[in-house]
């Protein structure tokens, strides 16, 4: 039990921090776009590196985004079977797939390490920046969802995935 509220006050504060990453992307994205479209429509001029860091942007707010869906059981899912089941049936799917879920994620995480290590010394075209950092998302994503998968894994589990997104 102790270890489920360290775990969740933990979670908090990266969730914190992560929603304050996903704000400063969104504004980086938006403005290097903004700037781009307004440049080449009003002084027929370009940026060489916005789709560079708008790419860049994107794919970091995306996958920092994904725990906080994780974390609210927002992703699709469908139960028009599974409701059917008996209550005990439910809570211990519910925590072999939640426990099965955090692995994979775990696994991931892991994988998109190695991958950002192999691609760090290959550079991006227009920008001094390795293209490892498109990776390192990845990786920052899935050890997020990780960790709240975990969270869950340790809490009670609803009976149904109808119920966990309430």
């Amino acid at each position: 039990m102790a270890m489920t509220a360290v775990l969740r006050g933990a979670l908090e504060r990266v969730d914190e921090v992560s929603r304050w990453a996903i704000v400063a992307g969104m504004a980086t994205m938006i403005g290097v776009v903004s700037t781009q479209v307004f440049l080449r429509y009003g002084f027929a001029a370009s940026l060489d590196w916005a789709e560079e860091v708008s790419r860049l942007s994107f794919v970091w707010v995306v996958f920092m985004a994904i725990p906080h869906g994780v974390k609210r059981s927002a992703h699709v899912g469908i139960d028009a079977l599974v409701k059917h089941f008996p209550r005990l049936a439910n809570q211990l799917r519910h925590r072999l797939l939640t426990a099965a879920s955090a692995a994979l994620m775990g696994m991931v995480a892991v994988q998109a390490v190695l991958v950002a290590q192999d691609n760090w010394d290959q550079l991006m075209p227009t920008v001094d920046l390795s293209s490892g950092w498109f990776y390192l998302a990845v990786a920052v994503g899935a050890a997020h969802s990780a960790l709240h998968l975990v969270g869950q894994v340790c809490a009670a589990a609803p009976s149904t995935d109808a119920e966990a997104a309430q």
